[in-house]
């Protein structure tokens, strides 16, 4: 019995040490994919005609108002191609805007709405406690001038992400897009992760202007 309960205690704490490595080796990805997703922003921001290659290429996937995803997956958009259409003629217009740099604040930021959407997506912008954006950047740090957030659902890869919100499906106000674009924006947070249904969600953080909390932004800009 002695021997069984030393086997048995073993067994376990291996069980335990591989459930801690995969949850290493997801979070080392989620970094990698948030990384990857400012990469590709700024890319579009530097070089946004460089994208429309990219979006013709996403047009040619569309079969009337459905289109094949990365993945395989099939997504029912609200516009059809006139969305794509859209957004290729804004972008060959538009000229070079600054590159955004990540601050731990704003990942902090975003990373908190991801917890919360990982559990519900259906929150949108509204934190689980009923928090805005807004409030949520306050609890980290301080900003001067324009703050915003795109949220991501059910997109599993930095490109597809950051086209998807480029194109702006079912959103008059092309929102998405104007805070990707917008060059008051110089300060960012990202936060990759899977939600229940194992799908992508990502949540970007914006503002003209971040100051950690804790340091006076006097202090920051000398």
């Amino acid at each position: 019995m002695v021997l069984f309960a030393w086997h048995f205690q073993i067994d376990v704490s291996a069980q335990k040490n591989e459930q801690l490595l995969l949850r290493k080796k997801e979070a080392v990805s989620s970094v990698g994919v948030s990384s990857a997703v400012l990469g590709e922003i700024n890319n579009a921001r530097q070089n946004p005609q460089q994208f429309i290659t990219y979006l013709e290429d996403y047009r040619g996937r569309f079969s009337g108002s459905s289109v094949r995803e990365a993945d395989g997956g099939v997504m029912t958009t609200n516009e059809g191609v006139a969305a794509v259409d859209e957004a290729i003629a804004f972008l060959r217009n538009l000229t070079s805007v600054e590159p955004l740099q990540m601050t731990e604040g704003l990942i902090k930021t975003a990373d908190s709405q991801l917890s919360d959407l990982s559990v519900n997506p259906a929150l949108g912008h509204t934190g689980a406690d009923g928090s805005s954006f807004n409030e949520r950047i306050n609890r980290f740090g301080t900003t001067r001038g324009r703050i915003g957030e795109n949220i991501a659902l059910r997109k599993d890869s930095a490109r597809e992400i950051v086209l998807l919100w480029i194109i702006d499906d079912g959103v008059p106000s092309r929102l998405h897009r104007k805070n990707l674009f917008n060059s008051e924006y110089k300060k960012a947070g990202i936060a990759y992760g899977k939600g229940n249904d194992g799908r992508g969600l990502c949540v970007l953080d914006l503002a003209a202007e971040f100051f950690e909390k804790g340091k006076s932004p006097a202090l920051e800009e000398f």
